[in-house]
């Protein structure tokens, strides 16, 4: 018996994705991809191993490249317009006594509906059918992919390993309170690399502006010294915290809980920020190439306590991409340990790296 799956990548590393999952499945029975025609961002493939049995390994082996992976349940070639014959397959997927969210993604499609209106006219039709809704806690997550005139439904439980594709839409209410885009990066990174934020008292973030990541770790109590010769958003920041603006004198008052050093980051002597340190965490998001982000990293270094994290974008400005991790972790190898490389959902364009402080 054979099991397939859907598994979603940014196109430019849908080559790479791939291989990760033969890899991986590799000694645990193979797999062997099921072509979905015209489509450069997801794919499918079967396998012998049961969703039980993959999901656990998916998670163990943390792909870099693999946005998110779930069994397809169902696969209507040329689906009808008006979705009746998927509302149909819906009802057959849907479980009595679990509770469900749909997700829908469209990907090269004519139909004309958002994803949005698409998901709330399945959902009503599967809640007159007497199924219960939960867009908060699922017992059960159906994904409807809408591939040309292919209709991918996908489901699984939340127990599994995966990524919440409806997770930080624009209409989601914390998006609206976001300083930037850029803050998902982050959470993403959080959560996908096992790092609690509340652990973390005092962080360095360079390049801050306009302030996303210092806002999503003033929101988990942290300290910040946000360092960038650009203005920050003053106005959401000041509501998560006392705001202080200061430069690369470092006049700083006693009390505050951000604090903006408006300089240009190479400009700054990091032995003026010894006071209000060691550090937990240093966290880059500069739109400059991985080698040079890695250089100004390193001398901020000694400010960060032993142990203390690293996390980094790494901005593909080319289609080395290989090269760009191994220039960066080359630079940084002397200082830290245990790399980590993901291609978060909320990335563009780039990887995030994570890091910690070697001891000694």
């Amino acid at each position: 018996m054979t099991y397939r799956y859907i598994i979603f990548a940014d196109r430019r590393f849908i080559d790479k994705a791939w291989l990760e999952i033969r890899l991986m499945l590799l000694r645990s029975g193979g797999c062997k991809m099921v072509p979905i025609p015209e489509c450069e961002v997801a794919l499918a493939f079967e396998t012998p191993l049961e969703p039980a049995r993959l999901f656990p390994l998916f998670e163990e082996k943390q792909l870099k490249y693999v946005d998110a992976i779930m069994p397809i349940r169902d696969w209507i070639a040329n689906y009808k317009i008006d979705m009746s014959d998927i509302e149909a397959s819906l009802a057959g997927i849907a479980e009595r006594g679990k509770s469900f969210k749909i997700e829908v993604r469209r990907i090269d499609t004519d139909v004309g509906l958002s994803a949005k209106t698409i998901e709330v006219q399945l959902g009503r039709k599967l809640e007159a059918g007497g199924f219960t809704a939960d867009l908060k806690s699922p017992q059960m997550r159906i994904l409807v992919a809408l591939i040309w005139n292919n209709a991918i439904i996908a489901a699984d439980e939340p127990r599994y390993y995966n990524t919440n594709i409806d997770k930080f839409r624009l209409f989601n209410p914390v998006a609206k309170e976001s300083v930037s885009r850029a803050e998902f990066k982050l959470i993403e990174a959080l959560e996908y690399f096992r790092i609690d934020p509340k652990g973390m008292a005092r962080c360095i973030d360079l390049g801050a502006a306009p302030g996303g990541w210092s806002a999503v770790m003033m929101r988990n109590g942290s300290r910040v010294v946000a360092i960038d010769n650009a203005a920050l958003d003053y106005e959401k920041l000041s509501k998560l915290g006392k705001v202080e603006i200061t430069d690369a004198a470092i006049n700083a008052p006693e009390r505050w809980d951000l604090l903006h050093v408006k300089t240009n980051v190479r400009d700054l002597d990091p032995a003026k920020l010894d006071r209000f340190g060691p550090f937990d965490a240093i966290l880059v998001d500069m739109n400059i190439e991985s080698d040079k982000c890695a250089m100004f990293v390193d001398r901020f270094t000694q400010l960060l306590r032993a142990g203390g994290v690293l996390i980094l974008t790494i901005k593909l400005v080319d289609e080395r991409i290989e090269t760009h991790i191994d220039k960066a972790q080359g630079l940084l190898t002397p200082y830290f340990e245990n790399f980590k490389v993901k291609k978060l959902p909320h990335n563009r364009m780039e990887l995030t790296m994570y890091a910690t402080k070697r001891h000694g």
